[in-house]
């Protein structure tokens, strides 16, 4: 997608209603008109066509694409103004599918969407800690990502505002992250101790191992490994670019 003007302000509602005001009308052409958003919001053509001729707002995850797709389009949509940049990013990187709803509540500790679609809406800040834990995690996404998201400007009170995030963890994310990781561990070992005691099985230990996807139990522990010792540290590290 080449870099488009903002061309139109306002809520999703409004920024969609626009944005169907623009789509041809011709029998021949309406289907593929709206290919494009059924496709980056992963919905059928029929709701699509609802969402266009305003009979249904979309909701939950959908609106949450619906918001990003229309900012790729050039639209300045305002419950996009202000997020985090951590937020933001996050959003898009899920909007686009290269992480999913489920694996962000996952990797960021919410108990599930109800807890974390506020914060992807802006109903509730996120708080220091996991924005340090989100900056984290999309520092291992390629630039390329992030294109449609990073060359479409956000305006805030008549003025751009710098959404893309910093090249290095400013000191307060380094200190968030220290203190999260912190917690995380110290639950971590009383939950870890009771599920290798007897009071469970060992298919239930291999139940959970099954649960968490692409070697998820085997990486974190090797990731805790690193952190015992510089020399721990120099061994996972070695070890992890020898995998890649």
């Amino acid at each position: 997608m080449g870099k488009t003007p903002v061309n139109f302000s306002g809520n999703a509602r409004q920024c969609l209603d626009h944005y169907a005001g623009t789509l041809p009308t011709g029998k021949s052409q309406v289907l593929a008109a709206r290919k494009p958003l059924a496709d980056f919001c992963k919905a059928s053509d029929p709701l699509a066509y609802r969402w266009l001729n305003g009979k249904k707002m979309p909701s939950g995850k959908n609106l949450i694409r619906l918001k990003y797709f229309l900012h790729s389009r050039g639209y300045d949509v305002a419950e996009l103004r202000d997020l985090a940049p951590q937020v933001l990013s996050l959003g898009w990187i899920i909007s686009i599918g290269r992480m999913s709803f489920d694996e962000a509540c996952q990797k960021l500790g919410y108990a599930g969407r109800d807890s974390f679609f506020p914060v992807l809406n802006n109903v509730c800040n996120a708080g220091r800690a996991k924005l340090a834990m989100i900056e984290a995690i999309l520092k291992r996404y390629p630039a390329e990502d992030f294109v449609g998201l990073n060359d479409r400007p956000i305006l805030k009170t008549s003025q751009r505002t710098e959404r893309s995030l910093p090249t290095s963890l400013r000191q307060s994310s380094r200190d968030a992250i220290f203190q999260a990781l912190k917690g995380q561990v110290e639950a971590l070992l009383p939950l870890a101790q009771a599920v290798l005691s007897d009071e469970f099985s060992d298919n239930d230990r291999r139940q959970l191992r099954r649960s968490i996807s692409d070697d998820g139990l085997y990486n974190a522990a090797q990731a805790l490994h690193g952190l015992c010792s510089k020399e721990s540290r120099k061994l996972t590290l070695d070890k992890k670019g020898r995998e890649e």
